[in-house]
């Protein structure tokens, strides 16, 4: 299980091996958080983004350069419309095209939650992982599972491997569920990341004789992989419907429910026939938050006054989020474990992604998993607590029509794709009209639900009425240039917000090389820059932490502290070692030429340092 507070378990495990880099990375999720989407390339570039690092007001150069670097090597799939409207970064620009909106064929929903990974390094055969998981990418403070797969090479071979096919069925079809086109280069690396994830062997984690992946619901419907018969099983899942429990195999041993109380109250006569062993996480296994949301601040001229529905994207998850059903059979027990829910929605409209476990009861099955804690170790069962059907009314919960209809709502919105284009105004000032419209026809509205929609780089007060469908334009300065289009729905005194991803297919032809003239500002910070672009064959010598501390001082102690890295010396290293990395320094330095006010960034004598070491890099260049 991942800690409630803590996203460095996932990080450590998108992280490449040793002398691996990224090549290749699709991600899906339900819910998206645009902070949370910049931490994945902070893990590709052997980088782990704090707390700190994240609320700085400077954006922090190692996760710029990461970004960067990177951009055009992962693609994240998410629920279209469950992107909480966040406080503007500049640097959300560059997860532009990155984050690809999609919806279900069945009706239901988007939601797996699944990493696919190509590493790659010089003179050796390409490494592969996979990531099973229940948590989705965002900041929730929730208790989750993840399961990690790596492809078997001389180092792990292994007796036992996972049926693979599943998953490359999987990762083949992202493509066709987008709202909207997924560009052809991007779209032609996912599809080669498919044929190759289609040969790979899949070393089973420990104790797993056999697996497979069951991708479900890419047909429109989905199927209930739970065998016919079981000894005993447990259930551990955040949401439950009572159809989907009966489902569940007839048992005469153990039967045990892990979920939440407001979940069991609705479905307690099901659960009292089924289950013998009830139980909730303890709730102080998991700090209280006051669920304020998450999305950028609301100004009076907004609905500041309303109601947040709670299906919100930026109300936060915490508690139990993790998904587990545990079959024993004999000697063996089956696990499945990812993103499906004990629901008929789970296991019929929506898209999901589970993982099969099969392996030997004493360390897979439901004795195992509620085995007691014992001294030297915790176990899930210590931070459970039985749950009494008999005060299940207490937690029972009507569920508000109008907060429902919101939610529908904002999915039937978030199916149209949106186009948007930035133009220059003509005035002397560095202004841009930047509009977006719909790309589609939609259903109208109810009419007494309001919709607004604003950029999110600028406040929610010049929001739009949107009237039938989506055309608006806004003033922005350059900085205020996005594809990411933020809305309001409101009904009655309840209000969601969310983000729509829009294609923006006219911008600037400069201004990703702008913006990072403006994210770098000064010399001073082009040169911390510079150094960073050459850390990683340094990082083992000087160690991450200190090099992370001379990266955010204000006075370039590189250049001075003792066990510093002069520039030079960094250039030096780098064309010795491996010359074709300083390919990125000359890229970036020719694109900074070009920019009008680019070469302003580029310190006294430092193309006279530069100029001969890329004339020696490119004759040792094969």
């Amino acid at each position: 299980m991942l800690s409630p507070d803590d996203r460095q378990t996932l990080l450590d495990a998108l992280r490449p091996p040793f002398g691996f880099h990224l090549g290749c990375a699709v991600g899906t999720t339900f819910s998206l958080g645009l902070d949370a989407a910049l931490t994945a390339p902070a893990a590709f570039a052997l980088y782990a983004a704090t707390d700190a690092a994240e609320q700085r007001d400077v954006e922090p150069l190692e996760l710029l350069d990461s970004i960067r670097r990177h951009a055009g090597r992962y693609t994240v799939f998410f629920q279209a419309g469950q992107v909480a409207v966040p406080a503007q970064r500049r640097l959300f620009a560059y997860l532009e095209g990155a984050l690809v909106p999609v919806t279900a064929p069945g009706g239901g929903v988007f939601h797996p939650k699944v990493w696919v990974l190509r590493y790659e390094a010089d003179g050796q055969a390409p490494t592969y992982r996979m990531l099973c998981a229940s948590r989705n990418l965002t900041h929730d403070r929730a208790w989750d599972t993840i399961v990690r797969f790596d492809a078997a090479d001389a180092s792990n071979e292994a007796r036992h491997e996972i049926d693979g096919s599943g998953l490359a069925t999987f990762v083949r079809a992202l493509p066709t569920l987008a709202v909207g086109e997924v560009d052809e280069e991007r779209r032609e690396s996912i599809i080669e990341l498919a044929d190759e994830v289609s040969q790979v062997r899949w070393v089973p984690p420990p104790h797993v004789h056999r697996g497979r992946f069951h991708p479900l619901g890419l047909n429109g419907s989905g199927s209930v992989p739970f065998p016919p018969m079981a000894d005993g099983f447990a259930v551990m899942a955040p949401f439950l419907t009572a159809g989907l429990l009966k489902r569940l195999p007839p048992a005469v041993g153990r039967r045990v429910l892990i979920s939440r109380p407001d979940q069991i109250a609705a479905c307690a006569p099901t659960i009292a026939a089924r289950f013998g062993e009830i139980y909730t996480l303890d709730p102080d296994a998991t700090p209280a938050t006051d669920h304020e949301p998450t999305s950028g601040s609301r100004t009076e001229s907004s609905s500041a006054r309303s109601h947040i529905s709670p299906e919100d994207p930026s109300i936060p998850f915490d508690g139990l989020h993790a998904k587990l059903f545990v079959f024993d059979d004999g000697r063996a027990s089956t696990v499945l474990t990812g993103s499906a829910n004990a629901t008929t929605a789970a296991f019929g409209p929506n898209v999901e992604f589970v993982a099969e476990l099969v392996g030997p009861k004493g360390q897979l099955g439901v004795d195992a998993l509620m085995a007691e804690p014992a001294k030297e170790a915790q176990t899930l069962r210590a931070f459970l607590t039985p749950f009494p059907l008999g005060d299940a009314a207490q937690y029972e919960e009507e569920r508000d029509p109008i907060e429902d209809q919101l939610d529908l709502l904002r999915r039937q919105v978030a199916r149209i794709p949106l186009i948007a284009r930035a133009v220059d105004d003509g005035s002397a000032s560095d202004r841009f009209q930047l509009s977006f419209t719909s790309d589609g026809e939609m259903d109208p509205l109810p009419s007494d639900v309001e919709w607004r929609c604003w950029p999110i780089t600028l406040a929610d007060a010049s929001g739009s009425v949107v009237e039938g469908a989506v055309d608006a334009s806004f003033s922005v300065s350059f900085e205020g240039i996005t594809a990411f289009l933020a809305n309001e729905l409101t009904l009655g005194d309840t209000s969601t917000r969310f983000v729509l991803t829009a294609d923006l297919q006219e911008a600037p032809e400069n201004r990703a090389t702008r913006l990072l003239r403006i994210l770098l500002g000064d010399a001073e910070r082009f040169l911390r820059y510079l150094l960073l672009l050459l850390t990683d064959e340094v990082v083992d010598q000087y160690g991450l932490a200190d090099l992370l501390d001379a990266l955010d001082s204000e006075a370039g102690q590189w250049q001075t502290a003792q066990d510093s890295l002069p520039l030079l010396e960094a250039l030096l290293r780098t064309l010795a070692r491996d010359p074709d990395r300083l390919g990125h320094i000359d890229r970036l330095i020719t694109d900074l030429r070009t920019d009008p006010d680019g070469e302003s960034l580029l310190p006294d004598g430092l193309l006279d340092i530069w100029e001969p070491i890329w004339a020696a890099a490119k004759e040792r260049r094969p």
